[in-house]
């Protein structure tokens, strides 16, 4: 029988974050492979403790990892299922383990030879768990817990790896589909950047980010043939909400600019996933400013088109208004954005009625013969003066803002639409008992 190191990591760790983490940690050329599987209800079950998640079904999920790793070919087996019946408690009670056992775990499984435990503390570190050095002894499982420090930043960046949104995932993709794009390049981060853009130690760590604009970043530009006007963004998040220091700059702003949309990212929630392990610069497509005014400190109000298309089914789903005037208003805090955006409401509400079979048409044309992404994405068109179309930014259908008004989700959207009345209403008479409490 062959003998293995076990590792219960706490809750669901995704397998494509551990596999990010692999490929960072031990070897940058790992394969991988993963299956998930559906095996029915759940409420057909017996002695099922506890369900994590929404789902009602069964769920399972199953991977390997290989790489090298001191020389040693390594296979590290990944497991998770959505349930938990507490198996094993009895035995692992007496170990000191029952917290293991009552734990949403993802369990990884890899041969007891060579530096398996190192490999297996390793990751632990980064993620908590319970190690069993080797499963044909008694001994009780070993507590790691997270270590919080290198988590911060090379945990942070193989999450972010993993996300399907990342600008590197999508982009080679799309660039040459036929549809016009900003000229764009993409620069990686270097893990040990990360940890800079939570500002704990300001003098040491702009010079930080400085330094990796001046050594990679600018000569990166020149090389790219990107000087002047310059459009700035991580790997999925713009902070356009502050676009004269952000994302709307000069090549001499860069390093202020980086730090700024990655410290926003991460004060708004926006970093899991947020793109800091990518820096992207593009050409800022010039705006007339005789007829397009900006909103949100520099801006360009320009129209622009949510087309919602599926890769699988190859076909439009439908178009939204990306400056749609109940969702953007309300959410504008300066006062003069509100008069601008108001002023412009017609312009924009009639162009996207004119020129929205036009979009659609031009993203039914030329993503059909795109290779290498699947499912319903958003693809994001951004119109100029002259009326030429752009092609400035793409996210899975899910997580972009607009997907709920899919055809077929009217039902769910009233639904929610009422909860949130209620809880509205509820909030109203709660502060209405207050008051007259006092």
């Amino acid at each position: 029988m062959s003998v293995s190191s076990e590792l219960r990591l706490d809750g669901h760790v995704d397998f494509d974050v551990l596999f990010e983490m692999v490929k960072l940690l031990f070897d940058k050329r790992a394969k991988k492979n993963f299956q998930a599987d559906n095996l029915g209800p759940i409420a057909e079950l017996d002695d099922v403790k506890e369900v994590y998640g929404e789902s009602k079904d069964y769920e399972t999920e199953f991977g390997w990892i290989s790489f090298t790793y001191e020389g040693e070919k390594r296979f590290l087996n990944y497991q998770y299922r959505n349930i938990n019946t507490y198996e094993g408690l009895r035995y692992y009670e007496k170990l000191g383990a029952a917290d293991m056992v009552k734990a949403e775990t993802s369990i990884l499984r890899i041969g007891y030879w060579g530096h398996a435990v190192n490999i297996m503390e390793t990751i632990a570190c980064y993620f908590g768990g319970w190690l069993v050095e080797r499963d044909d002894y008694d001994d009780p499982p070993r507590r790691i817990e997270l270590v919080t420090e290198p988590y911060a930043h090379i945990g942070h960046f193989a999450r972010e790896r993993s996300m399907p949104n990342l600008f590197s995932k999508w982009w080679p993709a799309v660039k040459d589909c036929g549809i016009k794009v900003p000229k764009s390049t993409v620069f990686s981060v270097p893990s040990e950047l990360l940890k800079h853009f939570f500002m704990e130690k300001p003098d040491e760590d702009i010079a930080a980010v400085r330094a990796w604009v001046d050594s990679i970043v600018r000569p990166g530009l020149k090389e790219a043939g990107l000087q002047g006007l310059l459009f700035v963004k991580n790997g999925d998040f713009g902070n356009k909400f502050d676009a004269d220091k952000s994302c709307m700059v000069l090549p001499d702003e860069l390093t202020d600019a980086i730090i700024n949309i990655n410290y926003a990212a991460a004060c708004c929630g926006a970093d899991m996933g947020g793109g800091w392990s990518e820096l992207v610069v593009r050409e800022r497509i010039r705006h007339d400013e005789r007829v397009t005014p900006c909103i949100y400190h520099g801006l360009p109000l320009r129209s622009e088109f949510r087309v919602f298309y599926d890769f699988d089914l190859k076909k439009v789903l439908f178009t939204a208004n990306y400056w749609d005037y109940d969702s953007v208003y309300g959410r504008l805090y300066d006062a003069t954005d509100k008069i601008i955006f108001d002023h412009e409401r017609e312009r924009l509400e009639s162009t996207f009625k004119e020129k929205k079979d036009a979009a659609e048409a031009l993203v039914a044309e030329h993503m059909a013969n795109v290779e290498g992404l699947s499912g319903p994405w958003s693809v994001d068109l951004m119109m100029t003066e002259a009326g030429e179309m752009y092609l400035i930014d793409m996210a899975v259908a899910e997580q972009s803002a607009y997907w709920e008004l899919r055809p077929g989700n009217e039902r769910k959207l009233a639904e929610a639409r009422v909860e949130n009345m209620r809880q509205r209403q509820k909030a109203l008479e709660m502060q209405k008992a207050m008051l007259q409490q006092i």
